[in-house]
């Protein structure tokens, strides 16, 4: 019975990936698992539950001075999980501070605190402060300073067969509008600083989770979430974001090795959105049910499930997609062959907009974003226990895609502020082929290199406006001494359109310049508290633009500390 079970598994997946081999269309879907496939709380048997860790890690080489980082990392989803880190770093001993301080070239000044502490026996609190400005305006630009503000509080316990963790945290950023040169003759000198304000966005937030800790056979695993966040702008713009996700997990042995159970798992969601500036809009609310099944042996794993999805907006509707995932193993794990199907719909959120472009205007249309089908398959391969290589396509078809369109002017109830954007939606049938490489040698030396090949074809627009063709990274680590260690950073986006406004109502197609930007950094080890760092930043001078008329700053020198206590 069980060579019958496994030959009619191993029938399954060799169909699956003749698919993937063979279909026209690749896409984009989550996959758990690599070479070493990552284990899911339920595949954990007759584990002990442990003491909670503590809430944070503490940063120990990092530092991304840039303003353009969190607009503009790889999305790759990377599915390794080998991303280099300094091997001195991992082996320092837990502190309970950590502080980071240093100023740029641009009068930036960079402050970062990180607390933890364990406050009761089975309590944890963590507390953190972030600060990143510019004091100095771009030069043959109006106002182009910016301020990023962070502060958290986390609490996390164990309990009877659970673990509890909450987060509080309040975010405050300011940018000025200055995609205007001084040398243009639109605007009037006096009226600078109406047309081109600053922006501010508050947000407000909070997170609690509880799971459960016990990890034997024949137990109900289940954990909740529940997160609620309150986003306002200058201009009276306000959102509130609400979401609940549930998962419900039982594994047995109803055939097969005791050491490889079967699971029969419930995954559910429910997200509710209200935006608004200065008018009711009705909420949009989003409800998903995704039950699945999971097997597994020493070749394969199979997760065969479906979502099905109910959405309240304009009106409601109900949608239904597959979601199957599945993985072979060789060459004793060292090398899978995925493929996937999957599809559905997310809330475009006002949060989520400004974090991506912040140059945005406050009155937009948001709907959902709605991927009737989703594909992907691929391969990864570990090399001699020193590399990693990950190659995989995909499709994915998207309706209500967004894109962003330079808007000169807001409404008049809001501010006629100059050369803000809005949103485009469109259909599109986008592909993407990635290719994810990690290498390290004998702990001194890592490398991490990224590069993907996308075509996005909308239906009506002409390009898929600010998405890259081809977008590539490379990340270099080496520890010249116990004290010494250089990293080196390049990043490259091409192949990117904008729709600008000429006024008037004329809008024109324009090819923006490619992004290249090339950074080097130094960390010097004082002793086992005390780390001196330097960086230069965008070390080329290029000032490429990440959004039409919005360049980022040229050559930059961080310099600062690093210090545990």
């Amino acid at each position: 019975m069980k060579i019958y079970i496994q030959r009619s598994v191993l029938a399954v997946m060799i169909a699956l990936l003749s698919g993937t081999l063979f279909a026209q269309h690749n896409e984009e879907v989550t996959v758990e698992g690599t070479y070493r496939p990552k284990v899911n709380k339920v595949d954990k048997i007759r584990l002990l539950p442990e003491r909670p860790k503590p809430l944070y890690v503490f940063p120990s080489t990092e530092v991304q001075p840039k303003e353009s980082d969190r607009r503009f990392d790889l999305d790759l989803e990377k599915l390794s999980p080998a991303v280099y880190t300094n091997p001195k770093a991992n082996a320092i001993q837990p502190v309970e501070n950590f502080l980071m301080t240093g100023l740029g070239t641009r009068l930036s000044p960079l402050f970062l605190y990180r607390h933890n502490s364990r406050i009761a026996k089975d309590v944890d609190l963590g507390v953190g402060l972030k600060h990143f400005s510019s004091w100095l305006n771009m030069k043959d630009f109006a106002r182009s300073g910016f301020m990023n503000n962070a502060f958290d509080v986390a609490v996390g316990a164990k309990l009877s067969n659970y673990q509890l963790d909450g987060r509080v945290y309040y975010d405050n950023d300011v940018y000025h509008y200055y995609g205007y040169r001084l040398s243009d003759s639109l605007i009037p000198e006096g009226r600078i600083d109406e047309l081109c304000p600053r922006q501010v966005y508050n947000t407000i937030g909070v997170n609690a989770s509880l799971n459960s800790t016990d990890r034997h056979l024949q137990t109900l695993q289940h954990s909740v979430d529940v997160g609620y966040r309150y986003t306002f702008d200058k201009f009276g713009a306000k959102e509130h974001y609400a979401e609940v996700k549930g998962k419900l997990a039982y594994s047995d042995n109803w055939w097969g090795d005791r050491s490889k159970p079967q699971t029969a798992g419930l995954d559910l969601g429910l997200a509710y959105d209200k935006y608004d500036i200065g008018e009711e809009f009705s909420g949009r609310t989003l409800l998903n049910l995704s039950p699945y099944f999971e097997m597994k042996d020493d070749f394969y794993r199979l997760h065969l499930g479906f979502r099905a999805e109910l959405t309240s907006f304009d009106s409601v509707r109900f949608s239904i997609r597959p979601d199957i995932k599945g993985s072979l193993y060789v060459f004793e794990k060292k090398v899978e062959f995925y493929a996937g199907l999957g599809g559905g719909k997310q809330i475009y959120s006002y949060g989520d907009i400004i974090a991506n472009n912040p140059f945005v205007q406050s009155l937009m249309p948001l709907y959902f974003r709605n991927e009737k089908f989703a594909f992907e398959a691929g391969m990864r391969a570990n090399i001699l226990n020193r590399a990693e290589l990950h190659f995989g396509v995909r499709y994915k078809r998207v309706d209500d895609d967004l894109f962003f369109v330079q808007s000169r002017d807001c409404p008049a109830s809001i501010y006629n502020v100059y050369n803000t954007f809005t949103v485009a939606y469109d259909r599109t049938d986008c592909v993407n082929v990635l290719i994810d490489a990690r290498y390290q040698i004998m702990d001194r030396f890592g490398a991490e290199a990224d590069f993907a090949y996308n075509i996005c074809t909308p239906t009506t627009l002409t390009y898929a406006w600010y998405r890259p063709k081809v977008e590539g990274g490379l990340k270099l680590h080496y520890d010249f001494s116990e004290q010494l260690s250089f990293k080196a950073s390049m990043m490259y986006k091409g192949g990117r359109y904008a729709l600008v406004n000429k006024g008037y109502g004329i809008f024109e197609e324009e090819k923006m310049k490619d992004v290249f930007d090339l950074g080097l950094g130094a960390d010097y080890k004082w002793d086992d508290r005390l780390v001196i760092f330097a960086e230069i930043d965008n070390l080329t001078n290029r000032k490429y633009q990440l959004y039409y008329n919005y360049p980022v700053t040229g050559l930059q020198l961080f310099a600062g500390i690093k210090l545990k206590f």
